[in-house]
């Protein structure tokens, strides 16, 4: 019997398809979480309503919202299934906010998973540095 083989994308060695690491580096070959998510990147719209989104974030704590850059630039230090989750919660692609259990169909897991994603996220949103761009103290940092 032989193995059905395929290439590892990190060390570009063969390693048999039908587990779940390569056996080389030890890289997960496909994860389990990845799976049925959707595989369409969303974007931050120019004139999105940042209102809600900065009110969950900082408590009503802000004197102007942030423009679309600075947005998208604190978005991009999330993961992309955060980024995906707080984007479509909070319609920040101008397809309207929707509620946890419309973006947990959307994306075909839990309406915890929805909370848990949402939580985490806003949690590292307000990390100081990214903090601090959103609120306009600082400009975005060059990559």
């Amino acid at each position: 019997m032989e193995l059905e083989m395929t290439k590892c994308r990190r060390c570009k060695e063969e390693t048999p398809k039908s587990g779940k690491f390569c056996m080389n580096c030890a890289r997960v070959l496909k994860p389990r979480s990845y799976r049925n998510w959707p595989k369409k990147r969303l974007r931050v719209a120019d004139d999105a309503d940042f209102g809600p989104f900065m009110n969950d974030i900082f408590s009503g704590e802000y004197r102007k919202l942030p423009n679309a850059d600075a947005v998208r630039w604190a978005l991009s230090r999330l993961t992309p299934k955060t980024q995906q989750v707080l984007i479509r919660l909070y319609g920040l692609d101008n397809g309207g906010s929707r509620i946890d259990k419309q973006v947990a169909e959307e994306v075909k897991v839990t309406r915890a998973t929805i909370h848990q994603y949402r939580s985490f996220g806003l949690r590292d949103l307000r990390h100081p540095v990214i903090a601090k761009v959103l609120l306009g103290y600082h400009p975005i940092p060059k990559e």
